[in-house]
């Protein structure tokens, strides 16, 4: 999965064993979402105003594949409710943590499934910039970082 709602993994019996006890960080710049026009999805970059990196929410697994013995690492997106400027956009954001909860979140003695839920927020839309990029960031090819430009 590369997103885990958090409505779900708060919930769900089967999810408490990673949010309880497989959490991580999951290092970005920013983000990326598609708003649905009438004709077309536009795309847009999320970021931080005031810091360059920070981390989302995740939870990881690793399991052995029946046929190859090989060991297979994956993680996921702990998502949330949006906050105002991403519904503008999108209906769900991945949970961005606070810099001073990051050392929190990983902390292997917070067990408790409602403590775990404080960190389950919409990170505050004062603290984030939002801007549309060209559609050319959805191609697999493009490698250059004028791609993640602002376009009027």
């Amino acid at each position: 999965m590369i997103n885990t709602r958090d409505d779900t993994v708060t919930v769900k019996p089967w999810a408490h064993k990673y949010l309880r006890f497989q959490r991580c960080l999951v290092p970005a710049t920013g983000f990326f979402e598609w708003k649905k026009e009438v004709n077309e999805k536009i795309p847009y970059r999320f970021a931080l105003k005031n810091k360059k990196y920070f981390s989302f929410a995740g939870l990881y697994s690793a399991y052995k594949h029946p046929k190859t013995n090989q060991e297979i690492k994956s993680y996921s997106i702990i998502t949330t409710r949006p906050n105002y400027l991403m519904e503008k956009v999108h209906n769900r954001m991945p949970v961005i943590l606070k810099e001073e909860d990051e050392q929190n979140w990983l902390n292997p003695d917070l067990v408790e499934i409602e403590e775990i839920k404080k960190f389950l927020n919409p990170y505050p839309e004062n603290g984030m910039i939002s801007y549309r990029v060209s559609k050319d960031i959805n191609r697999p090819s493009n490698n250059s970082p004028e791609i993640l430009k602002s376009i009027s």
